[in-house]
């Protein structure tokens, strides 16, 4: 018994998929060699830079060495629990 899982479209080999053809695109780019814009803090938040991931332990999704304004609170207890500086 032959099995017959492919869709019989005539088009034996190839996609069944549309070609899609993306035209030319410029895209401007500026490359700063080590330099991290830093965000500024408002009124009732610090700045600090993360040293270790925060999704288990607080539920936040910044990238590690990334620089994040946030309530002095929250950065105290981050800071305190050695996940930012």
């Amino acid at each position: 018994m032959e099995s017959n899982n492919s869709q019989s479209s005539g088009n034996s080999g190839q996609s069944l998929l549309p070609e899609v053809i993306a035209p030319e695109t410029k895209v401007k780019t500026t490359v700063v060699a080590n330099k991290v814009k830093k965000p500024k803090a408002k009124k009732g938040e610090k700045v600090i830079q993360v040293t270790k991931s925060l999704a288990g332990k607080f539920g936040l999704s910044f990238h590690i060495g990334q620089f994040i304004a946030i309530e002095e609170k929250q950065a105290d207890e981050i800071i305190d629990a050695g996940y930012g500086k």
